[in-house]
């Protein structure tokens, strides 16, 4: 199964409604849904998003879109030597860094963002959800997601 690594804007814009970023974000949480991919992202993002969603919505709201959003999301751990990398590579967003150090760490397939230009070009990793649904056969996406 594919590993995929999201950056939390595009959790956010799945969790949030952002369009027209939700409707792209929301089809790479519904292959999740359907098991045809593995969400990731690190505690620390996690714990960025349910700040973000508190202060974008009611903590009541907040509280029930981070449960729903929890059963589809595996955390990772962040470490000492994922920040040390992060701040060696005298990278421009050290935060973001830490985000693409765990996701290396941890084997991911993919890693998703809205935010290209805060990391190293590599388009075969680190792209938008727009691009990476582009490398999914249309049969298998409106297979697995046209029910939804």
């Amino acid at each position: 199964m594919t590993k995929v690594f999201l950056d939390s804007d595009v959790i956010l814009d799945f969790l949030l409604d952002r369009r027209p970023f939700a409707v792209h974000a929301g089809t790479v949480f519904a292959l999740a849904e359907h098991g045809r991919l593995s969400l990731y992202t690190t505690t620390v993002s996690f714990l960025n998003v349910l700040y973000v969603a508190e202060s974008q919505t009611t903590k009541r709201q907040a509280t029930t879109l981070i449960r729903k959003l929890r059963t589809l999301l595996h955390l990772l751990s962040v470490h000492e030597h994922n920040v040390d990398a992060a701040i060696q590579a005298n990278a421009a967003d050290v935060e973001d860094h830490v985000q693409l150090e765990c996701a290396k760490e941890n084997q991911m397939d993919v890693f998703l963002t809205r935010n290209l230009r805060h990391y190293p070009r590599d388009p075969a990793f680190i792209m938008e959800p727009e691009v990476f649904l582009g490398t999914i056969p249309d049969e298998q996406i409106d297979g697995d997601i046209g029910a939804t």
